[in-house]
């Protein structure tokens, strides 16, 4: 019995070094990361999570004033870092910001994700986050942007805003392809859905397993205008 106990105690002792150790090296690791992206872009940065793999360490990480902007970053064994898509973020958040006060207008309430997508000057590296939407677009020549949005169901809710909305985004894009999902949830659902929505550093369509939709749509914009080609088309205009 007394080496039963014994023998306990060292696995529990062995298991709380091991957690001690890994806790220790995490800890450096997200320092690592905040200190090298701090020297990238000239801004403080916060570690959220971070997952050690084989060869690379991956932390999701946010500017330390603002926890709306998450974004992933990859610290290499080497201590170096291998990529990160904060700038990415950046512009996701500054058509965000439109795509908000165009819906706005309505008093409908959205917030988004947007993902650049088949880049075109892959040479084209950003340090600076006050970089400009447009300055982006000229530099990167995406083919493609595309948006995820979720709504608050409001009555007010038509083809018509979404389409000014798309307009907008388009020519602020430079005219860029543009493709945009819509939403829609409850109130109730939407509030708990925006908290975690607004904190995310990558999207799919699975984010929503736990929030059931009411409707879901599907628009274009490019050179030959406006499309709805969702499976059941939006209303028209208001009732």
């Amino acid at each position: 019995m007394k080496n039963k106990k014994l023998l306990m105690t060292i696995i529990l002792g062995v298991s709380l070094f091991s957690l001690t150790c890994c806790n220790v090296m995490n800890e450096n690791q997200a320092q690592t990361v905040e200190k090298l992206l701090n020297e990238k872009y000239g801004m403080e940065f916060e570690v959220s999570s971070i997952r050690a793999e084989a060869d690379t360490t991956t932390t999701i990480v946010h500017p330390k004033d603002n926890e709306n902007i998450h974004f992933r970053a990859f610290l290499e064994k080497n201590g170096e870092l291998s990529g990160d898509n904060f700038i990415a973020r950046v512009i996701s958040n500054k058509i965000n910001e439109i795509a908000k006060g165009e819906l706005m207008k309505a008093g409908i309430d959205s917030e988004s994700f947007t993902v650049v997508q088949d880049v075109s000057n892959v040479d084209f590296d950003v340090t600076d986050p006050n970089i400009e939407l447009g300055e982006y677009i000229s530099g990167s020549k995406p083919k493609q942007l595309v948006t995820d949005m979720i709504i608050k169901q409001n009555s007010n809710l038509n083809e018509k805003i979404i389409e000014a909305t798309l307009n907008k985004l388009y020519s602020q894009s430079m005219n860029t392809n543009y493709t945009l999902y819509v939403y829609v949830l409850s109130e109730e659902e939407y509030e708990k859905c925006k908290e975690e929505f607004i904190k995310i550093s990558s999207f799919t369509p699975s984010f929503f397993k736990n929030y059931p939709l009411l409707e879901e749509y599907k628009f274009t914009f490019d050179e030959q205008g406006f499309s709805d080609i969702s499976v059941s088309k939006m209303k028209t205009s208001y009732k």
